[in-house]
């Protein structure tokens, strides 16, 4: 009786272990798999088979699972119609997410550079040469300092 019991009882899952792979979100598997049957849909015209949608979720959730974002995946999963695949491991592995980039701390301007007009962006920090070609200041945020030359 304690079986039948127990058995009635509805599951929670709200619980993260619960899921696939210890992925904490299964809604981050869904938006995968709903982005890549949409894109099937489009591209051939029909529903993909069980077993190719078995294949990319079960890649999805590793992918996931090992830190890959939802919206590299969502973007990597669209790819697969089109070119006939189903490997949504094997495609990522080829297409390694970019890894995100801090902003950048700008750098006050020198108000020596841009013929002394504060420019609207930083990226317009330039100053003229002596031979008139232009080049980034010291302020500007992708100036690299002359490395010294070793004869």
């Amino acid at each position: 009786m304690a079986g039948e019991r127990e058995a009635a009882e509805p599951k929670n899952n709200d619980n993260p272990t619960d899921s696939p792979a210890g992925v904490g979100d299964t809604g981050d598997v869904d938006k995968v798999m709903d982005t890549y049957i949409a894109a099937y849909m489009t591209a051939l015209q029909m529903p993909p088979s069980p077993g190719e949608t078995r294949t990319v979720r079960a890649g999805a959730v590793t992918l996931l699972a090992a830190g890959r974002s939802v919206g590299s995946l969502c973007k990597l999963a669209a790819e697969l119609p089109g070119k006939g695949w189903t490997d949504l491991v094997q495609h990522a592995r080829k297409n390694p997410e970019a890894t995100a980039r801090p902003a950048a701390v700008s750098k006050p301007w020198c108000r020596e550079c841009n013929y002394g007009q504060e420019p609207t962006f930083a990226a317009g920090r330039m100053r003229e040469r002596a031979d008139g070609r232009l080049e980034k200041c010291h302020c500007h945020p992708g100036y690299v300092p002359p490395q010294p030359t070793h004869a």
